[in-house]
This record gives structure tokens, C-alpha cells and sequence, in this order.
């Protein structure tokens, strides 16, 4: 199907054959890979305030209709609240997003990790949901379960956070092996808040109180220090309370959310320091700025986005940029579609 016109239902902007007629602040631009499928091309809209749906038109006739309004897909779909049931979460923390759509759930609240296919109205606990004083195998348990990432072998990890721990899941086990543990070594392992998980199975884990990133290869009993590890500071060799943390598989360079410092560091492999590549310009609330910046994510073109948690917002901070741009979330803190409250990950 060759899309011939779109058309922007809340500002009535309309974009035929490659050619913008402007009736109002909207900017189309469409972009062609030589190719007439929508897979290869590319559609960017520049607004000022977001735009509710986007109507594609065929030869003059309407064909699809795309909604671009926040919708919720995990946990509680009105008002605010929380609990323990299936349908709903308490303090979810991490997130992560396979092929096939299915969202999984760091619920650290609920000391579980929850499994939401695509369009469903419950999750499935796939670890954890029992307290610690629940007559169960230490193992069975996760305990404030801050993040959660898979191999290409569907082995998926947990941060235990307030076991000072991680654990390895196999497919359909019912109980985790700790392959990394802090709880009698906090040298070896210091809570952990951020993990990363390679299709081969390396983690790199941020350590909160060691103000560092460790890297842990399959079947390792230490770590290697990736990021950090020069003690609490702002100098481009020191992270101080990381937490977030994402690599780039191709060439193994780390990048850590550095919260105390309000800034996104890139470390390229085997550097010495790392460079500033978002915020770093004090805490505030500014385009350049970022305050508790948490969770990250990072396209293959370099393209990082940031879970500003005390901003509320998630800013979108392309390659070389010096200030990001609001793409959820800025409007304070609260539950409304367009809010955000202390956002803690990114997908």
C-alpha cells in the first residue's frame, strides 16, 4: 500500500505525495529509503504540543487511523493506587520488552516479577510473590526486585535489591540461582540497582554505594569494573550512586545513569573516564538538565532516552544534542494519561 496523504487530526496538517500543505505549527517531513513498503520509510512530525492521532489516507480515502494517546498496559488502568493482585502492581521498577510484545515486570512491591502479553488485563508471576517470612526456599524469593533482563537463551536475571543479590532464572524454574551475591561481601557486590543482560548472558550491574558498573561474564565469582569505581565525586572518572545502566553489544561501550550527578555518562570499553552525553548542568528542570535521571535506553544510533525520575518526564536526547526533548510524561506529577510520577526505566 503507498500512503498518498496523512493527515493530523488535531491540527489539521496534511502531508500528499512528499509535499506539505501547512495550515498550522505541525512539520512533516517524510523521509524515502527508495522503497514504496512503510517499513522503509520514515515519518518525523515536529509540534509543539503533542498530537492526539494521525489519519492515513489512500487515493482520498481514509484507510487507518493511528491513536497516539498514552495508554496504560500494566497495573491499574484508572485513578492511582496499588496492590497484589494480578491485575495490578505496587512500586513497579524495571522494565523489559521481548520480540513478541511481552512486557515483564520488575513488581518490586509485590517481591515479584510479572509477565503481561500483549493486550492482557493480568500479569503472570514468572518469579517471586512471596515475602521473606513466607514458609519458602530462600531461592524462591525475590525481594525488591529492581530490574530484570534475558539472554538469547530465555534465562532472564533479577536485581534482589534488598538481598543484595542477583539471580539467575532458567525457563519455567520456579526457584533462582545467585550467581552474584553482596549479602556477607559488599565489596564483591554492592546493592545493586541497574542491570544489563547480553544475548550471551554478561551482566553488567550498577552497585549503588560502590559507585560503579561491574561486568560479570558467565560463570565468573568477580566482577570487572567497567565504569566508575573511583570513589564518590563528580570528576569524569567517578559516577556517584549509579543506577541505570545499557550497553552497546557491538562494541561493548557502557552507558550509566550517574543520579547524584544529574548525567548520563557514555564509557566507551576498556576507558579510563567517561563522557558526559546528557545533563551534567546541575539538577533542574531545563532542557539540558536532568534531575535523578534513572533508567536508560539507547537506539543503535546512539539516540539515549532517559527516565528522569524527579522531572517526572522522559527526555530524548539525540546523538551530539545539548539539551533533550520531552517524549512522556512533563506535566508534573500525577496519573493522568499525560503524567508521570517518578518514572524509574525506559523501553
Amino acid at each position: 500500500m503507498i500512503l498518498k496523504q496523512i493527515l493530523f487530526t488535531s491540527a489539521m496538517c496534511m502531508l500528499t505525495n512528499i509535499a506539505v500543505s501547512q495550515t498550522c505549527s505541525y512539520s512533516v517531513t517524510l523521509t524515502s529509503h527508495g522503497a514504496t513498503c512503510l517499513q522503509s520509510d520514515t515519518i518525523k512530525l515536529t509540534t509543539p504540543s503533542p498530537a492526539s492521532s494521525i489519519t492515513w489516507y489512500r487515493n482520498g480515502d481514509s484507510v487507518a487511523v493511528s491513536d497516539l494517546s498514552p495508554k496504560i498496559i500494566a497495573g491499574r488502568k484508572t485513578g492511582n493506587g496499588s496492590g497484589s493482585t494480578p491485575e495490578l502492581l505496587y512500586e513497579p521498577h524495571g522494565i523489559h520488552i521481548d520480540r513478541s510484545g511481552n512486557i515483564y515486570v520488575a513488581d518490586a512491591g509485590n517481591h515479584r516479577i510479572q509477565k503481561w502479553a500483549p493486550g492482557a488485563s493480568e500479569g503472570i508471576t514468572i518469579a517471586g510473590g512471596y515475602d521473606s517470612d513466607d514458609a519458602v526456599p530462600n531461592e524462591m524469593i525475590v525481594y525488591n526486585p529492581f530490574g530484570v533482563g534475558f539472554d538469547s537463551s530465555g534465562n532472564f536475571y533479577t536485581i534482589d535489591y534488598a538481598a543484595r543479590r542477583i539471580q539467575k532464572w532458567t525457563p519455567g524454574a520456579t526457584s533462582g540461582i545467585t550467581i552474584a551475591d553482596g549479602r556477607f561481601n559488599s565489596e564483591l557486590l554492592g546493592t545493586p540497582m541497574g542491570i544489563y543482560v547480553t544475548k550471551g548472558g554478561t551482566l553488567y550491574v550498577s552497585e549503588f554505594p560502590n559507585y560503579r558498573v561491574q561486568k560479570w561474564l558467565p560463570g565468573a565469582t568477580t566482577g570487572i569494573t567497567v565504569a566508575g569505581g573511583n570513589g564518590f565525586g563528580n570528576a569524569n572518572n567517578q559516577v556517584a550512586f549509579p543506577t541505570g545502566v545499557f550497553v552497546d553489544e557491538r562494541d561493548e561501550t557502557v552507558y550509566v545513569c550517574d543520579l547524584n550527578n544529574n548525567r548520563v555518562q557514555k564509557w566507551l570499553a576498556g576507558a579510563t573516564s567517561g563522557i558526559t552525553i546528557a545533563g551534567g548542568n546541575g539538577l533542574g528542570n531545563a532542557a539540558n538538565q536532568l534531575n535523578s535521571p534513572w533508567g536508560i535506553f539507547v537506539t543503535g544510533d546512539g539516540t539515549v532516552y532517559v527516565a528522569d525520575r524527579s522531572n517526572n518526564r522522559v527526555q530524548k536526547w539525540e546523538a551530539g544534542a545539548i539539551s533533550g526533548i520531552t517524549v512522556a510524561g512533563g506535566n508534573g506529577s500525577g496519573n493522568s494519561p499525560g503524567q508521570l510520577a517518578s518514572p524509574t526505566d525506559v523501553f
